[in-house]
């Protein structure tokens, strides 16, 4: 099924007659009603489970082994530990890979393995009978490039469930605009305004006032400081956002930059888990320029 500039429509269906009647139907459809199927179908908050990352649920499929999978999830019947990794996660209201995927497959779009593992890991070492880590603080984790957030709103619904809850506290740094704010709405939303910060922010070498970041056009994950014409889905207009730089170390010690990452007495907060995803940027988001 290809659609033209035009509005017009070739049709080729291999499908039994009805199926092909009632393609056609849609395939030739005026404009108009089309624009507001696909309106309809960008849906902007959608609920999801983030124990779907983990555990195959009545909704949702996995592929990973089922020893990742927390014990006290299969085994319980109890609803409270259950609803508590549900999230509201709100998406772009429009067409965007990510948005697509979450709206289609109803679970967070998180598709590095080594970070939904060590998530799993943590959740087993904190109910585990004999841990005294649970009595520990919290763990703190940043997510640079964080896009909607899934990962670590994910991470921090599924540490807060189970029969001994772990607290996760973090920030969120993602430079563009309107992605930044429907991840602090899920924040809100999903009841971890207490514990995760979304700053609209990039991290780099040095800090800068501004800095320009390209979005291709649906694309809103591939956000890149470099307009890269030479990728298919950048052949359409691409949205610019800036944002300010900063740099790992100032956001750590410089309680002036953001008070809510301050320095503790003695150095920095550890951070446990740093997690970067910004299209091949990652050693400039972590190198200071000295």
């Amino acid at each position: 099924l290809r659609h033209s500039q035009q509005w017009r429509i070739d049709f080729a269906s291999e499908g039994s007659d009805a199926d092909s009647g009632l393609l056609r139907a849609v395939a030739t459809m005026p404009a108009q009603p089309l624009d507001m199927l696909v309106w309809m179908g960008n849906v902007p908050v959608v609920q999801v489970d983030a124990i779907s990352l983990l555990c195959r649920t009545s909704r949702t499929d996995n592929s990973l082994p089922v020893h990742f999978c927390p014990s006290w999830w299969r085994s319980s019947g109890k609803v409270a530990q259950r609803t508590g990794t549900l999230l509201s996660l709100h998406l772009l209201p429009k067409w965007d890979s990510v948005s697509n995927a979450v709206r289609t497959t109803r679970k967070p779009l998180c598709t590095v393995s080594a970070f939904v593992q060590l998530i799993a890991g943590l959740s087993r070492i904190a109910n585990s009978r004999r841990s005294a880590w649970r009595q520990q603080r919290p763990v703190r984790i940043w997510e640079v490039g964080a896009n909607l957030g899934d990962c670590t709103l994910a991470a921090a619904a599924i540490l807060r469930s189970g029969p001994s809850p772990r607290r996760l506290v973090g920030a969120l740094f993602e430079p563009t605009g309107d992605t930044a704010a429907a991840a602090r709405r899920s924040v809100m939303t999903s009841g971890l305004d207490q514990q995760l910060q979304v700053f609209e922010l990039a991290l780099g070498r040095e800090p800068r006032p501004r800095r320009k970041i390209h979005v291709p056009r649906g694309y809103s994950a591939e956000a890149t400081f470099v307009d890269d014409a030479t990728a298919p889905h950048w052949q359409e207009v691409a949205a610019a956002w800036s944002a300010p730089m900063e740099t790992i170390d100032r956001l750590l010690c410089d309680n002036s930059t953001l008070g809510a990452i301050a320095c503790s007495q003695g150095g920095p907060p550890v951070l446990d888990v740093l997690k970067i995803h910004v299209q091949g940027y990652e050693l400039e988001a972590c190198t200071e320029k000295s």
